[in-house]
């Protein structure tokens, strides 16, 4: 049953209890040091007699141990299900989106929709597209570029005494140009999705926006939290504070009808449903009037950064088209909602909020319904084309609020911190420095709220995926008749 035999390099020390010991004769008759064989294979030279208390002790640990593996596969499990059931509500509503847009005519879609198709200043003045590339042509006057310059308040002054117009139609391009100059640091975050208290976190931690900490918004700021009212007044003030230190990049859920359904427009109408007139203005700002205002602003963003010149930042991802460069990125008419047309440049802005990254090579069809699934080798060929050192993007709740794949090219940020309120993810968001980049936690659940979540998150999953086969049931009663050939109500998995 055992001989002293080679060590073989073997050198951890092996302890056998005494129910488990498959030697015949007394382990405690073996000296330190014994090399032990059981049936042929070479477990150790040190052989040690477990205690009755010590094997008591084990038992209760091992079982502690598993009680807590089986709580952490659940939640990894009804996590990943959850994401699933989200892209699923999401590719429904793409589906509905199509069909509504399909339906209706172009004046029935204008009257629902007035910011698609169509250019609308916050004063109601329609421009068309043709109208304002022609403008902007014979256009001779001062062209305004924030940070604003003393220089040219001079030469609007000089205009204005001319009698000459500011031309209204002046905007941001699709890029957010952003060189961090040395001694400064950038906060990028990611989905906030109206999660108030995120926001506050992650200002209590690195400052408030200021000429030392730049900030970098990518997308996402409201819908399904219940203050996305207010983070978007806090940004937009601070953008309006400090254009040259905060810049907004656009998301897939900155859309009118994305916001009517995952609920944006339900806050706003909640908050401000009574109507609000200001304090010496006759002008009443109904809920309608500034869900439109809100769709407006959202229209104009950026939708994607550049960083140091090397640093990609994008709400969503990369395209399946190829030779994609920045130059015809920056072609894009990124003002307006995404047409969901099928053209290379339709579908290049629809892809930049919406895709995802995977493991595969190549891609796929998003089971969002929108967007795609692009591969390693897309993003290599992306970063390789480009310049490109790391693409930063958002859009996926992750379990540490971040994660990094694509051999390090891609990073994955979400701050929204227990996302919609069951979720047990954390919070993350990435400080970028010049030559340098970390991602860091931000918001991370207590243990306590962790347990409350989970079981949060369990009841919710079920009660989604209960709503999603009662919606089925008729498609899965004729695939389960199918399968049973036997005809004995019963299939063996």
């Amino acid at each position: 049953m055992f001989a002293g035999l080679p060590l073989q390099g073997y050198y951890d020390e092996v302890r056998i209890c005494r129910d488990c010991s498959p030697i015949s004769i007394p382990i405690s008759s073996l000296k330190q040091g014994t090399r032990v064989l059981v049936y042929g294979i070479l477990i150790g030279r040190v052989v040690q007699l477990y205690s009755d208390a010590v094997l008591s002790a084990n038992r209760i640990k091992n079982a502690i141990r598993q009680h807590l593996a089986y709580l952490v596969y659940r939640t990894r499990l009804n996590f990943s299900t959850w994401n699933m059931l989200e892209a699923m509500q999401e590719q429904r509503t793409m589906q509905m989106m199509r069909f509504v847009k399909k339906s209706m005519s172009i004046n029935e879609l204008h009257s629902m929709m007035p910011l698609l198709g169509r250019r609308n200043t916050l004063d109601g003045v329609v421009l068309e597209k043709e109208r304002v590339k022609a403008l902007l042509t014979h256009y001779r006057g001062v062209r305004v570029l924030f940070p604003l310059r003393l220089i040219t308040v001079k030469r609007l002054i000089n205009q204005f005494r001319n009698g000459i117009l500011l031309h209204p139609v002046f905007h941001e391009s699709p890029m957010n140009a952003i060189d961090i100059p040395p001694g400064v640091r950038m906060v990028v975050v990611g989905d906030l999705h109206g999660q108030l208290e995120d926001l506050l976190t992650i200002m209590e931690k690195n400052d408030v926006p200021s000429s030392k900490t730049w900030y970098l918004f990518n997308g996402d700021f409201v819908d399904r939290g219940a203050h996305g009212v207010e983070i978007m007044l806090l940004l937009l003030a601070f953008k309006l504070m400090y254009p040259a230190f905060v810049f907004l990049n656009r998301g897939n859920h900155e859309e009118r009808m994305i916001n009517e359904i995952f609920g944006f427009q339900a806050e706003v109408y909640a908050k401000y449903g009574n109507g609000w007139s200001g304090l010496g203005s006759s002008a009443n700002y109904s809920a309608p009037k500034l869900f439109q205002l809100f769709e407006t602003v959202f229209n104009l963003f950026p939708v994607f950064a550049l960083v140091n010149r090397c640093i990609f930042v994008v709400h969503g991802g990369l395209s399946s088209h190829k030779n994609v460069t920045i130059e015809e990125l920056l072609q894009l008419d990124h003002r307006g909602e995404p047409t969901q047309g099928t053209s290379r440049v339709d579908e290049l802005l629809t892809h930049l909020l919406w895709s995802d990254p995977c493991e595969e090579e190549g891609w796929k069809p998003s089971s969002r319904g929108a967007g795609v699934e692009f591969g390693p080798d897309i993003t290599k060929a992306f970063c390789k084309r480009n310049g490109i050192s790391l693409i930063i993007r958002s859009h996926e709740c992750r379990e540490e609020g971040f994660d990094i794949v694509h051999d390090g090219l891609l990073l994955t940020v979400f701050s929204a911190s227990n996302y919609c309120g069951s979720q047990t993810n954390k919070g993350a968001y990435v400080l970028l420095e010049r030559g340098d980049n970390n991602a860091i936690p931000a918001s991370p659940a207590g243990r306590n709220e962790w347990r409350e979540k989970a079981r949060r998150l369990e009841q919710q999953t079920l009660e989604s995926l209960l709503q999603i086969i009662c919606e089925n049931q008729n498609a899965l009663l004729f695939s389960f008749q199918q399968a049973d050939t036997t005809r004995c109500g019963r299939r063996r998995l």
